[in-house]
């Protein structure tokens, strides 16, 4: 589960970051990935799961969180697990 807080600490929402039955750990960053100038959250499964990516939005109002894009970093198979950063 990931959880969005403002920047005073004060919980906004959260989402599973991977399948709803996925319990390992994820890791997480927040990267300006689609050109609107506000960041969305990468996050990638840190391991025992599918090495998968998900880039989510976070609209302004953080009432609606939207998967723009996930993928798998390698072979569906590999449970390695994944670390993950952002670059703009």
């Amino acid at each position: 589960m990931v959880r969005v807080f403002s920047g005073r600490g004060k919980y906004i929402t959260g989402y599973h970051a991977a399948s709803n039955d996925y319990r390992g750990g994820v890791w997480v960053d927040a990267i300006e990935a689609d050109g609107d100038g506000k960041d969305e959250i990468v996050t990638g499964t840190w391991s025992n799961g599918r090495p998968g990516v998900f880039i989510v939005d976070v609209d302004h109002n953080f009432t609606s969180i939207t998967l723009q894009r996930s993928f798998d970093a390698y072979h569906p198979f590999f449970s390695g697990g994944l670390r993950l950063t952002g670059v703009e």
